[in-house]
């Protein structure tokens, strides 16, 4: 928006944490950069959850990084879609 009367004075700290509260950046499927997709995070979540799997066998599975994994399982990434998250923010 380009209405002065909705600007306001602030740091790029400022700007970036208004940008995120109100779900103006890329995220999930919008990030050119994800290599996961919503549907890969909730089948990755439900095969952990069901104890079929572990973090590095996801990892390879899906050709990305342990941490990854670990993040997505702890809702830390991809929070915004549902699925069985980890309790626990131990390393497996």
């Amino acid at each position: 928006c380009c209405n002065p009367a909705h600007l306001r004075k602030g740091t790029q700290e400022d700007n970036l944490a208004d940008c995120h509260k109100k779900f103006r950046h890329a995220f999930g499927n919008k990030n050119a950069n994800s290599k996961l997709n919503a549907t890969q995070v909730t089948e990755m979540r439900y095969e952990y959850a069901l104890g079929g799997t572990s973090q590095p066998k996801l990892a390879a599975k899906y050709g990305v990084s342990k941490n990854a994994i670990r993040m997505v399982l702890l809702g830390v990434t991809w929070s915004h879609i549902k699925g069985p998250l980890l309790l626990s923010a131990k390393k497996k």
